[in-house]
């Protein structure tokens, strides 16, 4: 990465100055099922946004809840689980 940074004033003076950002890759999110409804207990890096999806063939995926940074774990429940005769579920990561 590359700063530079200028100063309009008189006389005019610039500096540049390049640095790496090095970033920790986030921990894969652990999804713990149980229940019936569909309990899902998860756990993982706090600061992102989590995303439960889930989907009835793997193919195509639904959100149904986004938290902002949650205090970890988190539980969420899938009262509509019962209504289908297999569902997949998957935690995304945001920004």
């Amino acid at each position: 990465m590359k700063l530079i940074v200028t100063d309009t004033g008189s006389p005019n003076l610039s500096a540049t100055q390049s640095f790496s950002v090095m970033v920790n890759l986030p921990t894969q999110p652990n999804l713990q099922v149980s229940g019936n409804p569909i309990n899902l207990l998860v756990s993982g890096d706090a600061g992102p946004d989590y995303t439960v999806q889930s989907s009835t063939n793997l193919a195509d995926w639904l959100n149904l809840f986004t938290t902002n940074s949650p205090a970890l774990p988190f539980n969420w429940s899938d009262p509509n689980a019962g209504n289908f005769p297999q569902r997949f579920y998957r935690i995304l990561l945001g920004p």
